[in-house]
């Protein structure tokens, strides 16, 4: 097998930063005061980087959307696994160990589906990576730098695939493979959207989940970190294709912050063009100062486990206590027994 240094993606994600550190003055830009961002593979790409011990220094704050280091059980893999797995896909589309450093792109994903079936993932080797990202994050190894974290309103929506092709069958295998011991307490909270929609009771589970997830994510960081954290969830429904199933759904949130609502698929209005403006400020703002204040936006409060302040982003913006905080406490430990079957006494 072709041999490359351990974790290459991260070393290019290292390589980045570093000319970043040493050349962004020339652009006019300072390099002791880099904030990243990302969303889904780009949030789990900085949540490793935090845990990462030659990134430290390297970026002085982080923005990271929908992902959590917490219950991605296929990351729970080692060298071995994900050399394995590597060379499947690659004999897949074609690519011997000789041609895989001159493949062109169109080569390299010439199978897509197959592509985002493998699950290319970081593993531990001890020196990028010194631990699984859970124990790194529930033990405190992580770079004490504010962070700005959280999620939309309705993740899971369009994570689903075709919503006729979802069935009650999916719905439990979920609930048996991931939550056997909460069967009862799922089932009657989402259980009464079964029968008229099991592609609906799935996603609206796996959002709620995953705004648990967030808050669990949150927790570890209020806990273990003096700088500040803050949690926000993006609730702003896209004037797309049937708003009422979709809502507020996964990465939605990337052409607000962005500034870019210009699609000739969705109709935005001027309430989303406040909401972008009043996003991109706070996204702005923390970049900066490493705070999302100022005085002609709502304040954001960091997040605490009492007080459990969130930033909703909608029109208008608000920041407020947890809403659904009974359900989102219990879905958290959910998540937390799981966590602590792979990471014994730690949780």
């Amino acid at each position: 097998m072709l041999e490359v240094p351990p974790d290459a993606g991260l070393e290019d994600m290292l390589a980045t930063l570093r000319w970043i550190k040493d050349n962004i003055e020339n652009f006019g830009g300072n390099p002791d005061n880099v904030t990243l961002f990302g969303v889904s593979a780009g949030s789990s790409a900085i949540n490793v980087l935090l845990t990462c011990p030659e990134a430290e220094g390297l970026f002085q704050a982080a923005i990271t959307q929908s992902g959590s280091p917490f219950n991605h059980d296929e990351w729970d893999i080692d060298e071995l696994q994900e050399q394995e797995r590597c060379k499947k896909y690659l004999d897949s589309v074609g690519i011997d160990d000789e041609d895989l450093f001159t493949a062109t792109v169109d080569q390299l994903l010439s199978k897509p589906d197959e592509y985002e079936a493998s699950e290319f993932c970081p593993y531990v080797d001890n020196r990028l990576i010194p631990d699984r990202l859970e124990k790194s994050f529930l033990k405190g190894n992580i770079h004490d730098i504010p962070i700005i974290l959280g999620c939309t309103a309705d993740e899971a929506s369009i994570l689903l695939g075709e919503r006729d092709k979802v069935g009650k069958e999916r719905f439990d295998k979920t609930v048996n493979t991931k939550y056997p011991n909460h069967k009862k307490f799922i089932y009657e909270k989402y259980g009464s959207y079964l029968d008229a929609s099991p592609a609906y009771a799935l996603g609206r589970f796996r959002s709620d989940n995953t705004i648990a997830n967030m808050r669990y994510f949150a927790s570890c960081l209020d806990k273990n970190r003096i700088s500040p954290t803050f949690y926000y969830i993006f609730q702003r429904v896209t004037p797309g294709k049937e708003p009422y199933y979709f809502g507020a759904y996964h990465a939605s949130e990337n052409a607000y912050h962005f500034q870019n609502l210009s699609s000739e698929f969705i109709n935005y209005g001027e309430s989303d063009v406040r909401v972008s403006n009043a996003m991109a400020k706070y996204w702005a703002n923390f970049a900066r100062n490493h705070d999302p204040n100022t005085s002609d936006l709502p304040g954001w409060e960091r997040f605490d486990m009492d007080s459990n302040m969130i930033m909703y982003i909608d029109d208008p913006c608000e920041c407020v206590s947890l809403k659904n905080k009974s359900l989102t406490i219990e879905l958290q430990k959910m998540l937390e027994e799981r966590t602590e079957k792979n990471n014994p006494g730690l949780v």
